[in-house]
C-alpha cells in the first residue's frame, strides 16, 4: 500500500518523499511532476488554461493510478485534500502522512512565482494553511512535524513508516 504525504505547498513532501522512498527501497511519486507528463503542460499552464478546476481532475486521475502502485512513496499536491474523493482514495488504499511545516518557514523558502495559487504573493501561504490546516489534521492517519531540521522529519517519516506496516 502506498504512503501518502500531504501538506502545504513548500512543506517538504517532495523532499523528504525521495528521500524516504530511497531509504524503504520503494518507488518514488510526485503527483505534480506526473500530471506534467501525462497533460504535457506545467502546472501554472494547466491552471491557466483549465482553471483550478481542470487541475483537480487531473490530480484525482493521478492519484488513483499512483494508488495501484504497491508500496509507494506519493508526494501529493497541497490542495489534495479539497476533495472528498482524493481522501477516500487514500484512506481506503494507504497510510496518509500530514507534513506540517509552519508557513512563516514556507513563506521563507517558496518561490511564489511557480506556485498559480499564491499568485506572485508568498503572503498567500497564511490564508492557504489557514484555510486547509484542519482537513489536513483531520483526515490524516498521523501528522509529522517539520518545523527545523529536515534530517529529523526523515527519521521520524522512517519510524513511522516501519511501525505501520500493515497500512503498507
Amino acid at each position: 500500500m502506498p504512503i501518502y504525504l500531504t501538506g502545504m505547498p513548500g512543506s517538504g513532501k517532495t523532499v523528504l518523499g525521495r528521500a524516504l522512498a530511497d531509504r524503504l527501497g520503494r518507488v518514488f511519486i510526485d503527483l505534480d511532476e506526473e500530471i506534467e507528463k501525462t497533460s504535457g503542460r506545467s502546472i501554472p499552464k494547466i491552471f491557466e488554461e483549465d482553471g483550478e478546476d481542470g487541475f483537480r481532475a487531473l490530480e484525482t486521475e493521478a492519484l488513483r493510478g499512483a494508488s495501484e502502485r504497491t508500496g509507494a512513496v506519493v508526494s501529493t499536491g497541497g490542495g489534495i485534500v479539497l476533495r472528498e474523493e482524493n481522501w477516500r482514495i487514500m484512506d481506503d488504499t494507504g497510510l496518509v502522512l500530514f507534513i506540517d511545516r509552519p508557513p512563516e518557514r514556507i513563506a521563507k523558502d517558496v518561490n511564489p512565482g511557480h506556485r498559480p495559487l499564491l499568485q506572485g504573493d508568498r503572503n498567500k501561504i497564511f490564508d492557504l494553511y489557514r484555510a486547509r490546516e484542519t482537513l489536513y489534521r483531520g483526515r490524516c492517519h498521523i501528522v509529522i512535524p517539520n518545523a527545523g531540521d529536515a534530517q529529523v522529519a526523515l527519521e521520524t517519516l522512517v519510524s513511522v513508516a516501519l511501525e505501520h506496516p500493515m497500512r503498507l
